[in-house]
């Protein structure tokens, strides 16, 4: 029987030597990983740092406020729907809302502070807050328009600022201190507060006769008053005194059709009744340096 070598030194130095190139080359693999390692946790840190930075700055908490994504939600549903490339262009359009219905019960229910809207985690809507209302009617053309409205041609000095403020807040002050109107009863009060400024005359003017006297008159065409002041030759009676042309609007209308029904004193006569004008006389004399005043009434007689 053959007489083999039990020595297995050899075999173990050979295995030691590739163990060894193995692990040299896993070392040096190793730390080639380690450092990817390293420097992906240094990208990592990074944008850790950067994520936490973002979300912790206070623009971005605002924004996550319920009541502040209400508005902007609001300000979002106006945004035009876009729409897939065509042979033809399409037709198709995003329709506004029709809120005046929803607010008239809505409004009362207002609150301080708003209801707010409810959102996921993710931030998707769930239900709109009182403040998504307000964001969307201010995208609203009649809005924007009215309160480009308030505009000045420049900055304001400080006494047209409290002006402007304590003209708002006597308005809002008078409109609570009135009773109850339906949406119908207002609007009949600013047609007629409307109405009235459309149809405001301007002052009449008094063209004075050639005589032994002066005049001054003021009032509106509905009424005025005329005084007489004579000089030291008097006036005798049945003399003109004045013309009086009434006021006309931007139409140039005097608000009369027909010639209108005037009265005035026993001591003045009115001749040469038009819808434009009247002409005044008196009936009396007048004595030297004595002063009268001539009240006149006018009222339309048109249907």
């Amino acid at each position: 029987m053959a007489n083999y070598q039990t020595d297995s030194s050899d075999l173990s130095a050979a295995l030691t030597g590739i163990a060894l190139g193995v692990g040299a080359n896993f070392y040096r693999a190793t730390q080639d990983a380690n450092d990817r390692i390293s420097s992906s946790q240094d990208d990592i840190d990074g944008l850790r740092r950067a994520f936490r930075d973002h979300t912790s700055n206070g623009h971005i908490l605002r924004q996550q406020i319920p009541v502040v994504a209400d508005v902007l939600s609001g300000f979002a549903m106006a945004r035009t729907q876009t729409s897939a490339a065509t042979l033809v262009p399409s037709l198709s359009q995003i329709n506004r809302p029709s809120l005046l219905a929803l607010l008239t019960t809505a409004v009362p229910a207002f609150t301080w502070p708003p209801k707010e809207g409810g959102y996921t985690s993710n931030g998707m809507v769930q239900s709109a807050g009182e403040m998504s209302s307000l964001g969307l009617v201010l995208t609203y053309e009649e809005v924007r328009a009215f309160i480009h409205g308030l505009v000045l041609s420049g900055p304001p000095t400080a006494s047209q600022k409290m002006q402007a403020y304590l003209a708002a807040n006597g308005l809002i002050s008078a409109i609570a201190g009135m009773p109850a109107l339906s949406q119908a009863e207002w609007l009949q009060v600013w047609k007629t507060i409307f109405g009235a400024a459309k149809s405001a005359k301007a002052a009449p003017t008094f063209v004075a006769a050639p005589g032994p006297f002066s005049i001054v008159g003021v009032g509106r065409n509905e009424a005025v008053n005329i005084k007489i002041t004579a000089t030291n030759a008097g006036v005798n009676a049945g003399t003109p005194i004045c013309t009086v042309k009434f006021g006309t609007d931007s139409a140039n209308s005097t608000g009369f059709v027909a010639p209108p029904a005037i009265v005035t004193g026993a001591n003045f006569q009115l001749d040469s009744v038009t819808p434009t004008q009247f002409v005044l006389s008196n009936r009396v004399s007048i004595a030297a340096n004595d002063v009268v005043t001539a009240s006149v009434l006018v009222s339309s007689v048109d249907a």
